[in-house]
């Protein structure tokens, strides 16, 4: 199974980075930071390497952002108002916005000043948002990236042609996987190692 993968150091040789993001203190070595204005990384080149619907987007989040922001996103092509699949920070909550609505919103708050592990993975039909390593949501998931013109960036989302929903914090080890991870996986990512408990058939 191949996996894709962009991490924060190597962004500068995936997408060219707007406004002026800088380097700061990171969860695991140096991350960058936004400041909510007009910083974000494009990184639309990634179009080419997703097979299909399902994916994995992931990062270590810290922000004490309270406006709607989204960190990761996949619009539709310049000229478009077309929202593909955001995954954000909504009402403090980590949710996924699906084509036309936001769903899946976490239980837990996460726009506290500390380092989140934020990752949503899609395997079929079924969205799944994690915080930390936990399942804390999932919906039933409608977007499809069959447009190549799609555009993807970090730390904003598009409306038509005019970059919005910026995010004010620190991302790190940012990640996209052309394909689903599981619960198991997920957690991995996030740094669990001792067993927990999950639905019997995960």
């Amino acid at each position: 199974m191949t996996a894709t993968r962009w991490i924060i150091p190597v962004w500068a040789t995936t997408g060219p980075p707007n406004g002026a993001p800088t380097y700061a203190l990171g969860k695991i070595g140096q991350a960058l930071s936004f400041d909510g204005f007009d910083d974000y990384v494009e990184i639309d080149s990634v179009t080419a390497s997703i097979t299909s619907d399902d994916i994995t987007l992931a990062g270590w989040v810290n922000t004490a952002d309270t406006g709607s922001v989204y960190w990761f996103s996949c619009n539709g092509p310049a000229g478009s108002t077309a929202n593909v699949v955001l995954f954000g920070i909504l009402g403090g909550q980590a949710a996924i916005y699906d084509t036309s609505a936001a769903e899946g919103h976490s239980s837990t708050l996460v726009n506290d000043s500390e380092w989140h592990h934020l990752a949503y993975s899609r395997s079929g039909s079924t969205g799944s948002v994690y915080v930390d390593g936990t399942l804390e949501n999932t919906h039933t998931a409608n977007f499809t990236f069959t447009d190549p013109g799609n555009r993807w960036s970090i730390g904003q989302e598009w409306d038509d042609t005019t970059a919005s929903n910026f995010l004010a914090g620190t991302l790190d080890d940012v990640r996209i996987y052309d394909y689903g991870l599981s619960y198991a996986e997920v957690a991995g990512l996030a740094g669990r190692t001792l067993p927990f408990d999950k639905p019997f058939g995960d």
